[in-house]
């Protein structure tokens, strides 16, 4: 490479590149150059208001180098400056695909409540991460503001997800197919089995939904919380509307549907066994109009499960373990070993080591 005399001689060299290389890369070039090795201020000012000397004290180097001669415009790094127009480093967060999400709740005062303030600082670090080749934007806005939400559509954001006061927004930056995961795209639902001595089975009736209106009995059913395992959800869900303790022995079925405009879902029969066989059940008011033991074979002779295909393999099951059929699914939870946390996992009892 050329060695160079002098930090000025380095100057004039960079300086004619500007319209040969993206504006901001030769900008930090040049920002690095004066703040690692300073020349003087009279070349510097000398350097770049005057043409004529520029042109002259390169013209040779031009030459070699095949670099056409160009006017450049004084610059100063003021306030002003794209470099300075960064969000807060603390509410800044990196992922492990090359993407950067940004925590508004970590924001200072003075940036969270000034729209346009937002918008110049966000403008100035997508630039940024684009040029440093990033992939996947998020933009967590929690609802105190929301008049964040707006400025972030306009910079080309689309909405992800919105659940527990925070709108979650996504923007994907390469000029390629995003490959950014969808929002959330399925709900889980169980329904608690529970037989007992005599191989009666628990149903309930509810004051409300489709089963209602069908007049249906049913088992226990509902939706896990968060962080709740499917086996734990189906034990809560029988406390809840019954009163009787269990504890999950294994799962018999699992049903999954699509329907147009609404969350997929994924439905867990889960057969329990009654932690005390002498319990009495004690509906819960609010949700259960009755509940009582019925024989498997009524449940699944009821008229609406009749007319449908999916419902008499679900029953099917039922029916199996109302025989002591021992086919299903376990849940065993695990450490994840090389971080800190558990999984839970669904395997045939069979296959249980």
């Amino acid at each position: 490479s050329r060695q160079f005399a002098t930090k000025e001689t380095l100057l004039v060299y960079i300086f004619p590149l500007f319209d040969q290389m993206q504006f901001l890369g030769s900008l930090a070039a040049c920002f690095l150059l004066l703040v690692s090795c300073p020349p003087s201020t009279a070349f510097l000012a000398h350097k770049l208001t005057s043409t004529d000397s520029l042109q002259h004290h390169h013209r040779g180097a031009s030459q070699e180098l095949n670099v056409a001669t160009t006017r450049i415009a004084p610059f100063n790094m003021t306030h002003s400056s794209p470099r300075l127009l960064e969000f807060p480093e603390k509410s800044l967060r990196n992922d492990y695909y090359s993407g950067v999400a940004i925590h508004v709740k970590e924001f200072d005062s003075d940036l969270a409540k000034n729209p346009t303030m937002y918008s110049r600082v966000l403008e100035s670090s997508l630039q940024l991460w684009k040029m440093e080749q990033r992939r996947g934007i998020w933009i967590h806005i929690p609802k105190s503001h929301g008049h964040l939400i707006a400025p972030s559509l306009e910079a080309g954001f689309d909405f992800h997800y919105c659940g527990d006061g925070e709108l979650i927004l996504k923007q994907w930056l390469p000029d390629t197919p995003s490959r950014l995961p969808l929002g959330p795209t399925h709900q889980v639902g169980v329904g608690a089995l529970i037989l007992n001595d005599e191989g009666n089975m628990l149903v309930v009736q509810e004051k409300s939904g489709p089963a209602a209106a069908h007049e249906l009995w049913k088992m226990p059913t509902g939706l896990p919380d968060p962080s709740e395992d499917v086996g734990d959800a189906a034990v809560r869900e029988l406390k809840e509307e019954t009163g009787l303790d269990g504890t999950l022995e294994r799962i018999l079925s699992i049903r999954q549907a699509h329907t147009e405009g609404r969350a997929s879902d994924l439905f867990f029969i889960c057969k329990l066994r009654l932690d005390d066989p002498h319990q009495t059940p004690k509906l819960q008011e609010e949700e259960i109009v009755a509940l009582k033991w019925m024989s498997p074979t009524e449940y699944a002779n009821q008229e609406l499960w009749s007319q449908s295909p999916v419902y008499q393999e679900l029953n099917a099951s039922i029916l199996r373990a109302a025989q002591h059929d021992s086919a299903g699914m376990v849940q065993v939870t695990l450490p994840v070993g090389f971080r800190p946390g558990t999984n839970t996992l669904f395997m045939s009892a069979h296959d249980q080591t």
